[in-house]
């Protein structure tokens, strides 16, 4: 789906990614700018690292968002950096520099939402049992000591949506932590037993999901791996256009 400037949506997501980026508002900026945030030099709420480099890439815009382990890269940035430039451009900039290597991942806005029929359905607190044995058969090494409690809070709130197959969980959603207007926006993470992927499952719990936190006064997001190809066709099934792509680099610690 293409993007859509008339979204009710946008606007939260684009305050959520200006908070990302740690500027008021993105939609001001225009070619090349570079923003130093203390955000960069700190671990956000549900990362396992932080992000030294975080760059916001659209058409009418780049904007480097930068910690102080990466300000020594930016004399070399301005002089090279210029915009329009592709996210692929971008990283094979960093690699060939700084022998950087960034993870480019996809942002997307809701624009409109899909009113297909569900079939998918919202779990409640008494299909814990369901889940857990749906969580450690898709992530088998995992701990699960604290999946009781993240179940328990995501089926208060109905973000906690899943297909069926009889009686086997096959898909799901879940509630990613959010570093920034919690209070505004929620991101869908979702996963699929490999056995039944392909289905349209996912499409059909991420369209629920949706609603589902559309109805509790917050916007959805969704985000996803460039190589995610499954991923970014369920967005656009659910009813997400693509916003911006964003590379983001750890220096190290």
């Amino acid at each position: 789906m293409t993007q859509d400037a008339s979204s009710p949506y946008r606007s939260v997501t684009e305050a959520y990614y200006s908070a990302w980026i740690g500027m008021d508002d993105l939609t001001k900026a225009s070619g090349v700018e570079y923003v130093g945030s203390p955000e960069r030099d700190v671990r956000q709420t549900g990362y396992s690292n932080r992000f030294d480099l975080f760059i916001w890439i659209q058409p009418e815009r780049v904007i480097v968002s930068y910690g102080g382990a990466a300000a020594p890269l930016l004399p070399a940035l301005r002089v090279k950096l210029a915009a329009p430039c592709a996210a692929s451009a971008i990283a094979a900039l960093l690699r060939a520099e700084f022998s950087l290597t960034a993870a480019h991942s996809v942002k997307y806005c809701l624009g409109r939402v899909d009113h297909s029929p569900i079939t998918a359905q919202t779990l409640g607190p008494g299909q814990y049992s369901d889940y857990a044995a749906f969580f450690r058969a898709c992530h088998p090494m995992g701990s699960t000591d604290w999946l009781h409690e993240y179940f328990a809070e995501m089926a208060r709130r109905g973000y906690c949506v899943g297909v069926y197959k009889g009686d086997k969980l096959v898909s799901c959603t879940d509630a990613p932590s959010m570093p920034y207007l919690a209070d505004q926006a929620q991101e869908i993470g979702i996963h699929t037993l490999p056995e039944y992927r392909g289905m349209g499952y996912a499409a059909a719990a991420g369209i629920a999901c949706a609603k589902s936190i559309l109805a509790g006064g917050r916007v959805p997001q969704w985000s996803t791996g460039i190589g995610n190809v499954a991923s970014q066709k369920t967005a656009a099934r659910v009813g997400f256009f693509k916003l911006a792509d964003v590379l983001t680099a750890t220096l190290g610690e």
